[in-house]
């Protein structure tokens, strides 16, 4: 079987209407373990178990290896305005062939804004157009109402449920299955 080099993004950042989404990196470890030390961050989330700063820098310094890799491309969401930072977005290539998953969280200061799907769909617009994706998943707790909206709105369908979504301090954590295929993308 051929390995075939996955294709980067041409621009390191895009622009939305209200952000910037630049690469996540090392320096962003302050902000970031504020944002998820946060008492309203979600305690079934990944981040959550982020209790330090030298925590946030090392996932950060993974991700910043993955984006060399082209396995995986975690931008920081700035806000062209005060407060600087609003969550991160990401796209992670998926074992099958031309299939992403998109991921996002946001500081809870800025739930309910509109941010999510905004940089939500500038992020599915590169998936398709520049990564070749056919097919994005994106995985979330069935209580998540806000993220649900997000991608209903990008047009996502619900797939199945997965009782060990992800894991949380060695706890599964069940998640409910999205998809969105490019011939549906709008």
């Amino acid at each position: 079987m051929e390995h075939r080099v996955q294709p980067a993004p041409r621009s390191s950042q895009l622009r939305t209407q209200r952000c910037l989404l630049r690469p996540s990196g090392p320096s962003d470890a302050v902000w970031i373990a504020s944002a998820v030390g946060d008492a309203r961050y979600p305690a079934d989330d990944p981040w959550s178990v982020v209790d330090s700063v030298e925590d946030a820098r090392d996932r950060l310094e993974v991700q910043s290896k993955c984006w060399g890799e082209r396995t995986a491309f975690h931008f920081t969401i700035e806000l062209l305005g005060a407060p600087p930072h609003a969550g991160q977005v990401s796209l992670s290539r998926e074992p099958e062939p031309n299939t992403w998953l998109l991921g996002y969280w946001l500081v809870p200061d800025v739930w309910g804004s509109g941010i999510a799907t905004e940089c939500a769909t500038a992020t599915v617009h590169l998936a398709f157009t520049e990564l070749g994706a056919h097919s994005l998943w994106a995985g979330v707790t069935p209580h998540n109402h806000r993220s649900l909206r997000v991608l209903s709105k990008l047009g996502f369908e619900y797939r199945n449920s997965n009782p060990a979504g992800y894991t949380v301090d060695g706890k599964p954590i069940p998640t409910d299955e999205y998809e969105l295929i490019r011939e549906r993308a709008t």
